[in-house]
């Protein structure tokens, strides 16, 4: 499954490709740009994970442009303060949220419910 990581540390965000790859996913994790979310609407992966850990509210954006133009595509958000994924949960109420520690089992739920 192709899973797009959306980050903005680069030593953190290749922390966090490697744990999915770990888990057998073929994960993109370049830097996200205008042209580059163009594309992930046009040919959007099977799973987008959005991290939370820093600049929340630029992740927020992303996924709730990415969720109005590819309503199907299953969103996972990763991290963030718990006033943070409260804010999200009311802008895309069905998106998934987790931990770092708990992204396995998130992710195979996605996998299990057919969303993909």
């Amino acid at each position: 499954m192709k899973v797009r990581l959306i980050h903005w540390e680069h030593g953190e965000g290749e922390k966090r490709a490697n744990l999915l790859r770990s888990l057998h996913y073929d994960v993109d994790d370049e830097p996200i740009d205008n042209a580059e979310l163009k594309l992930l609407v046009s040919k959007p992966p099977d799973i987008l994970v959005i991290d939370l850990t820093r600049l929340p509210a630029r992740g927020r954006d992303i996924g709730a442009f990415v969720h109005e133009h590819v309503r199907d595509l299953p969103i996972v958000f990763v991290g963030g303060k718990e006033w943070t994924v409260a804010g999200i949960k009311q802008v895309i109420p069905d998106a998934t949220f987790s931990e770092w520690a708990l992204i396995e089992p998130a992710l195979s739920r996605i996998e299990g419910s057919g969303r993909e």
